[in-house]
């Protein structure tokens, strides 16, 4: 995770969606392997021996960076490690402001796909520029939602998310992270029977997901969602929306895991001990108890 400059709590969010962001752009180099979140958060704000990583986790490279924010400017410091080495093999600064932090997400991407010398997947493949809000506040009130969002999942948190989310698209109704984090939410309380109206609700969240998927269709975390969705009631459907989750990011825990789960849910166990066992390789586990 990279590490925020600014020493102010409230700024956490901005450092952790870089982090997020990134690791999805990269996720999607061909036939790269990247951890997922989860797992690269438990190393948040912890001292890391750079060969002890990669025995841990069954890497070769690890991305470090910080994030320092003044005002409207942005400033980002990347290096790219060799873990058996445990040297940088490059490093590099990108400076810009909030309104252009999507092309310096870009920028970082491209200069590292070079230096592991991997070819990045086709733009229309990839989240472009063009999608991304140009709106630096509805930005924030997204980044803010998603890091709500990552929280232990209870009732009030996953409301707070919400309007969060639902700012940031009062600001910009266009703004597609915080179309999918609504219907992220919209979804858990179906999920969690937190709902008052769950047909309603289901239909708010696909159309969501769908206007998603509209604008973005390389979205593996849409079609987890709207897998979510259709296992109640639809676990035939469901099983598609993760199998296209794991075409666009077949490194995703989530996907694979709740594949698994839908697999159960049509009566087909037998056939969900693969993805579940995917998914447990590839969760987040606590380094100090692997060890």
């Amino acid at each position: 995770p990279f590490a925020n400059l600014n020493n102010d709590p409230e700024q956490d969010f901005f450092a952790d969606g870089i982090t997020t962001d990134l690791t999805t752009d990269l996720a999607q180099i061909p036939g790269a392997f990247v951890i997922g979140r989860g797992t690269a958060f438990t190393y948040k704000n912890k001292q890391v021996d750079l060969k002890t990583l990669g025995k841990e986790l069954g890497i070769r490279w690890a991305v470090q960076g910080a994030v320092q924010r003044a005002g409207g400017q942005v400033r980002m410091n990347v290096s790219l490690s060799d873990l058996s080495t445990g040297q940088d093999v490059w490093s590099d600064r990108f400076d810009g402001d909030r309104t252009s932090l999507a092309a310096l997400q870009e920028q970082v991407t491209a200069r590292l796909a070079r230096s592991l010398n991997v070819q990045l997947i086709q733009a229309e493949s990839r989240r472009s520029q063009i999608d991304r809000s140009k709106n630096p506040d509805a930005v924030d009130f997204s980044m803010r939602g998603w890091a709500k969002l990552y929280e232990p999942r209870i009732r009030s948190t996953n409301a707070q998310a919400k309007d969060l989310f639902e700012s940031a698209l009062r600001l910009d109704p266009d703004n597609i992270d915080a179309m999918l984090g609504k219907a992220s939410c919209i979804a858990n309380d179906v999920i969690n029977g937190w709902s008052t109206s769950v047909v309603e609700d289901k239909k708010m969240a696909i159309r969501l997901v769908d206007q998603v998927l509209a604008k973005r269709p390389a979205t593996a975390n849409a079609h987890i969602v709207k897998g979510n969705i259709l296992n109640y009631g639809n676990p035939q459907e469901a099983l598609l929306e993760y199998d296209a989750a794991l075409e666009i990011d077949p490194n995703s825990p989530v996907a694979y895991g709740n594949k698994g789960i839908v697999l159960i849910t049509a009566g087909r166990a037998r056939e969900a001990f693969s993805p579940v066992q995917i998914a447990l390789r590839l969760s987040p586990r606590d380094p100090a108890a692997s060890s």
